[in-house]
């Protein structure tokens, strides 16, 4: 017999040695994609919810208001949460300042279909913005007021929380979910 051949048995060892080394590749190839799949969607959450909050934020730290002419109102009902901010529209000379130089920028978010919708010039507090800019789909979206008594200011406490898709249970890979919370006083008015 020839010493250079390999045997049977050799053959079958060395094949039960490739397919378990094949497997555990396998298994970490599957691994990997999991985990960056799981990473990417909740880069994804994160920037959508992020993206949502710096908008209505941003429009907060804007408004203006004292006790006689409130910076926020919110307004909840059965069917969805109207965020009425008011801003100046240009900066005015007068002490006190002309309210009549003030607009409201509204934020409505519909419970039914989780929309939150931005109208950047609604006629007064209690308009619901129903044919602005899109801002996107989120889980909820709540909002309340205070009076912060260290500051004696009033606080506009936001929190809003999204997840990857909203049709389907949160799961931490599958589908992440994030809650973020916003609070902003307005700029008063000189006396």
């Amino acid at each position: 017999m020839n010493s250079k051949a390999i045997t049977l048995t050799e053959l079958i060892i060395s094949s039960i040695i490739m397919t378990v080394i094949l497997a555990g590749i396998v298994s970490i190839d599957f691994a990997t994609r999991q985990s960056g799949q799981g990473t990417s969607r909740s880069a994804i959450v994160a920037m959508r919810t992020s993206a949502i909050m710096a908008h209505i934020t941003k429009n907060a730290q804007l408004a203006k208001g004292d006790i006689m002419t409130p910076a926020y109102v919110v307004t909840p009902s059965p069917t969805e949460l109207n965020i009425a901010i008011r801003q100046e529209v240009r900066d005015t000379t007068t002490t006190p300042p002309d309210t009549s130089t003030h607009i409201w920028v509204t934020y409505t978010y519909f419970f039914a279909n989780r929309t939150i919708l931005f109208c950047d010039n609604s006629p007064d507090e209690t308009t619901l913005c129903i044919s602005g800019m899109n801002l996107g789909t989120v889980e909820t979206l709540s909002a309340q007021l205070f009076n912060d008594p260290a500051t004696q200011q009033l606080v506009l406490e936001v929190t809003l929380t999204n997840r990857y898709d909203l049709t389907v249970p949160t799961d931490p890979i599958n589908n992440p979910q994030m809650t973020l919370t916003s609070q902003t006083s307005p700029s008063s008015y000189s006396q």
